[in-house]
């Protein structure tokens, strides 16, 4: 395979070079990231302006997330096309340019179908990401190696709030996400052309690795997984302003100052989980993770005051270890010789259950008695998915999800 890194310098000095490789897509990730977890701490004001409800605000992200998932799955026949560099470089550079157009919205009916496409575009970036990490870093040290690309969602989750509070003194949020979109579409150009893109091609799904896929176990346990765990990031973050100001009277300026904040400790926990997942193993942490989460979770929807900041607080701070350990385990699926078959179907069907539907059953459950409540349902749920892993996920581990 034709790569750009090489592999036995890799493993003499650890992460050496690779690390500053995938920093650079760290930072990549990190707008193809904010360009969707923006609207979350826009959401109050889109909501006000565009008259729409609590089920029509957590829609929002359904529809995003709906689009995210339909591009991961079909990725592989794009990379296989054009390659993983250019796949990135089309991701970065459509993902920006949708951008331009979703401020032109006027309708809750417009913004839903820019939004759709702004993840449709999004999507295509992951797989390749993922697969440009796997080809350049030694194994023993993937789960670090990976932590290190996840500070991007972490470093999205702190700014995002942080960046339209800033930009709101001179921008509208329409002129907020205009100016996401020229920066992104910008580094994806710097990025193609360094010499770090990942030159080889993907590998298009066949009818036989899906049937290898779809009925096996262990890949349903893993979609499962992901998503509450995904739930407990993204879904929670999504939510969080809108359950901030309307179950606790804040402001919108209040609730993302604290929704950042809160957010802050987490940034280099990823490190952490990915350290504890290559010296304990992965789904000791991934079981830990979605247990402690969980009951977290339930109490923050039921909570109020300075505990309330408290429990926002370790919730993020626990729930983003789970991710290096369980990317690792994700990327180790092998089918028919194809290394990280798995991560084009598990990420968006992931996706779209845990940052779209139960977002928007967070909503629903706001129309209905409150958006705490709906938190506090969301929290029983990752509660269960700790006991699925406790029981079933060492298993996978121990047989190296290999298909």
């Amino acid at each position: 395979m034709e790569d750009s890194y090489n592999a036995a310098g890799n493993m003499q000095n650890g992460l050496g070079r690779a690390a500053r490789g995938i920093f650079f897509l760290a930072f990549l990730f990190f707008l193809n990231f904010l360009s969707r977890v923006l609207f979350s701490p826009l959401l109050p004001l889109i909501k006000e302006e565009l008259q729409l409800n609590n089920s029509q605000s957590g829609s929002l992200f359904f529809f995003i997330t709906m689009g995210y998932m339909l591009s991961v799955s079909m990725s592989g026949f794009v990379s296989a096309r054009i390659n993983h560099a250019n796949t990135i470089f089309l991701s970065s550079c459509g993902t920006g340019g949708v951008l331009l157009f979703v401020p032109l919205s006027t309708s809750f009916a417009s913004l839903c179908l820019t939004v759709f496409v702004l993840g449709l575009v999004a999507g295509l970036y992951l797989p390749s990401g993922l697969r440009t990490i796997f080809a350049s870093v030694p194994t023993s040290f993937l789960a670090r190696g990976i932590a290190i690309h996840e500070l991007a969602p972490n470093l999205g989750f702190i700014m995002a709030p942080l960046v339209w509070q800033a930009a709101s003194v001179y921008l509208s949020w329409r002129g907020c996400l205009f100016m996401v979109g020229v920066l992104l579409g910008l580094t994806g150009i710097v990025y193609r052309f360094s010499g770090y893109p990942l030159q080889s091609r993907g590998v298009s799904p066949s009818r036989r690795l899906l049937r290898l896929l779809l009925g096996n176990y262990r890949f349903w346990l893993l979609v499962f997984l992901f998503s509450f765990a995904i739930c407990s990031t993204l879904g929670m973050f999504a939510m969080l302003p809108l359950f901030l100001v309307s179950n606790h009277g804040m402001s919108a300026q209040t609730a993302n100052y604290i929704v950042a904040a809160t957010r802050g400790i987490s940034l280099f926990t990823p490190f952490l989980g990915g350290w504890l997942g290559d010296r304990f193993g992965n789904s000791v942490v991934m079981t830990t993770v979605l247990l402690c989460v969980g009951v977290l979770t339930f109490c923050i929807g039921l909570s109020s005051g300075n505990t309330l900041i408290v429990l926002i607080t370790l919730q993020a701070m626990v729930a983003v270890c789970f991710f290096p350990s369980g990317l690792a385990v994700l990327s180790s699926f092998t089918v028919e010789g194809q290394s990280s078959a798995a991560v084009p179907f598990c990420i968006p069907l992931a996706f779209m259950a845990g940052g779209g539907l139960i977002p928007l059953l967070i909503g629903v459950i706001g129309d209905m008695t409150s958006i705490g409540t709906g938190i506090a349902v969301a929290g029983c749920g990752i509660f269960v998915a700790g006991c699925v892993a406790l029981v079933l996920l060492r298993a996978v581990v121990e047989e190296n999800a290999e298909i």
